[in-house]
């Protein structure tokens, strides 16, 4: 993917990446929507790029299939996500599909 931003604005090895086509009204006039979820231990906060997301921690419909696909990944304080998780119980309508969580 191209972008014409520099190249201390982009992230080459994020946890996870959720991509989209955005809500124009809420985010302003784009045709993409990329939510970096985490880039390791790493925190960033430019006026465009903020890692973690800074909803990650509210959203199970982001935490619950990251935690599928990166199970051993912890949020930049320490916390796994399966503890962040925890914390948000119960939750509605969303669904773990593997066995990858262990509870904390």
């Amino acid at each position: 993917m191209q972008s014409r931003h520099d190249r201390a604005n982009r992230a080459s090895g994020p946890a996870g990446i959720v991509v989209g086509t955005g809500n124009a009204a809420h985010a302003g006039d784009r045709t993409l929507d990329v939510d970096i979820l985490l880039y390791d231990d790493r925190v960033v906060a430019t006026r465009r790029l903020q890692i973690p997301h800074p909803r990650l921690t509210a959203r199970a419909f982001a935490l619950v299939p990251l935690i599928e696909v990166a199970p051993g990944q912890s949020m930049p304080d320490g916390r796994s996500l399966v503890q962040v998780v925890a914390g948000l119980a119960p939750i509605d309508d969303v669904v773990m599909v593997g066995r990858q969580v262990v509870a904390p």
